[in-house]
């Protein structure tokens, strides 16, 4: 730090601990300038990570490799980066699974050579505490994604132990489990409809054998048969109803097991 004449006359007025006061004071003062202009300097400028983020891609073009010339700088680093992943495999984060959304991104050369997302479950968060090999299960996930203003789809093959494979088809599970407590809803209600309306015509008919038997003792045996067979054909469709009630019943216990065991 130079000084001019007045300040040096100015300091040699002063003591020891006031001179060395007023010189750090001024150092400070000097040091915090040029950290400003430097801050300045470079505000306009992004770290590498900010390119890669601004331009990297999910999949690019495979025509890309022939127009390499017309690319930008950031547009050649975020396509470098992009050449050294690992597209067999992805790695997949299901923290927000209950509302349908996912996450996704190829794997890292350190990743391949773990077997993370091949040979381990590919979760990013992955609480399962069974890591068998022989229980994960491959899927081929159709990843909607918007990119560059455009909105994409792409298979994407993943590899999940059985509770993740649980957390990603959670939105389908959710969605036929509703569907089939409706089904049996209906059916329910179908069949109590059916069994008021024979419980109906069954009184009805009772009514009508009674007025017959006041009204003519001596019916003829016409008659007393058909009454008899139509009574026999009541008694099949409620033995029906009652079988048609059995397996429904049966059914919605087997689906609630289903679902039981699906959630646990």
């Amino acid at each position: 730090m130079e000084l001019n004449k007045e300040q040096y006359e100015l300091l040699k007025k002063l003591n020891a601990v006031e001179r060395h006061k007023k010189l750090i004071e001024s150092y400070f003062n000097q040091k915090n300038k040029e950290k400003k202009n430097t801050e300045d300097q470079y505000r306009n400028f992004k770290t590498d990570y900010q390119i890669l983020k601004e331009n990297h891609q999910f999949l690019r073009d495979e025509n890309e490799n022939e127009n390499i010339d017309q690319l930008t700088w950031e547009e050649k680093l975020a396509k470098t980066y992009y050449d050294r992943l690992y597209k067999e495999y992805a790695i997949i984060d299901l923290s927000r699974y209950k509302s349908g959304q996912i996450g996704l991104r190829w794997r890292i050369e350190s990743e391949v050579i773990s077997g993370i997302g091949q040979f381990n479950c590919a979760n990013k968060k992955c609480i399962s505490s069974d890591k068998k090999i022989e229980e994960l299960k491959s899927f081929e996930v159709p990843f909607s994604y918007k990119e560059l203003n455009e909105d994409k789809i792409a298979l994407v093959k993943v590899v999940l132990c059985p509770l993740c494979s649980k957390l990603l088809n959670y939105s389908n599970i959710k969605k036929k489990k509703k569907e089939l407590q409706k089904y049996l809803k209906e059916e329910k209600n179908k069949n109590k409809k059916r069994k008021k309306n024979n419980n109906n015509s069954s009184s009805e008919d009772e009514e009508y054998d009674d007025d017959d038997d006041d009204e003519d003792d001596s019916g003829s045996d016409n008659e007393r048969k058909s009454k008899k067979k139509r009574k026999s054909i009541e008694n099949q469709e409620i033995s029906k109803e009652e079988k048609v009630n059995k397996e429904v019943s049966k059914e919605k216990d087997q689906y609630e097991d289903v679902f039981n065991d699906m959630f646990l």
